[in-house]
């Protein structure tokens, strides 16, 4: 499995356990042609490449010893993230802040929704759970779970939390997701002894996280499995999705949908509509959820009638 990939060579977690540094054949150094968690062909290769990584980014990158692998052939991918790129992950472990900056919930459903769409379970981490009441993360916590999703508060500064995480992560494929101050980076350090990851202030003006993380690596847990961080973000587009495909990616609204009097209800005005009865004046997360569904609705709309107009 590929651990990272800088500068024409990529770090390698070979079946035995060990870590090799690899180099792309030629066919394959175009960007995006081999990405962190690609399963990969390697054959081993004769003299030492010291000198084609002196000076280089990769020789800074992967200073523990030269190439000893060539990357023959990419593998058939289980799933693909295209942002940030990231294959064959199981999991989309969304970090979300309970505070400082408060929870950004519209982004939060959107990432569940496009991990659904590309087949990758979601897991919701809030993060920061020292920092409030534990009320408050319990209610988010409970509500996210009663739609069906896997939910937990988490603090890496007095360790709530990260037990079940570690749980959750083992043998398993995880990338971490959310906007940038939710404290991805800083979790990780938690989870993964040496990891080190470069974490960020939020900023007083804007009360926004500021990027810290450039590119994807995948990290190995002592549990078992591997982790990565990724770059931050404040907007995720849902382009391509199909508007009457949208509600597959709420599950809390599949047995509910069996109500309605229309088989193919959008849920939206339509009459005898049972998700909407139930859930349109819903205080709670189910709620907040079925309202960013409708506002997701338009969006993809608008984004599918621009596609073939």
């Amino acid at each position: 499995m590929v651990l990272n990939c800088i500068g024409g060579f990529s770090s390698v977690l070979l079946p035995d356990g060990t870590v090799a540094l690899a180099r792309l054949r030629g066919k394959l150094r175009r960007q995006g042609e081999v990405v962190a968690g690609d399963r990969v062909w390697v054959v081993p290769v004769g003299p030492s490449l010291r000198p084609e990584l002196e000076g280089g980014e990769a020789s800074q990158a992967f200073a523990a010893g030269p190439a000893t692998l060539v990357i023959e052939e990419v593998l058939a991918r289980r799933t693909f993230l295209p942002r940030p790129p990231v294959a064959n992950v199981d999991q989309v472990l969304a970090v979300i802040s309970l505070a400082d900056p408060p929870p950004a919930l519209e982004l939060l459903d959107r990432l569940i929704v496009v991990a659904l769409r590309e087949g990758v379970e979601p897991l919701i981490c809030f993060s920061k759970a020292d920092l409030v009441d534990a009320s408050a993360s319990r209610r988010l916590v409970e509500g996210y779970r009663r739609c069906g999703l896997r939910a937990v508060a988490a603090s890496a500064r007095d360790g709530t939390g990260l037990d079940e995480l570690r749980s959750l992560l083992q043998n398993r494929v995880s990338i971490l997701a959310g906007p940038s101050g939710a404290g991805k980076s800083t979790l990780l350090n938690a989870l993964v002894p040496g990891a080190s990851r470069p974490t960020g202030e939020i900023s007083s003006k804007t009360r926004r996280g500021r990027h810290t993380t450039r590119a994807v690596e995948l990290l190995r847990l002592p549990t078992g499995g591997v982790v990565a961080d990724s770059p931050g973000f404040a907007r995720l587009d849902l382009t391509g999705i199909e508007p009457r495909k949208l509600q597959h990616y709420f599950p809390e609204f599949a047995e509910l949908a069996s109500g309605c009097t229309y088989r193919n209800c959008l849920h939206r005005e339509e009459p005898g509509c049972q998700v909407r009865e139930e859930l349109a004046g819903e205080e709670g997360v189910p709620g907040l959820r079925y309202r960013h569904y409708r506002l997701f609705l338009d969006e993809v709309e608008r984004l599918y009638e621009d596609r073939y107009s």
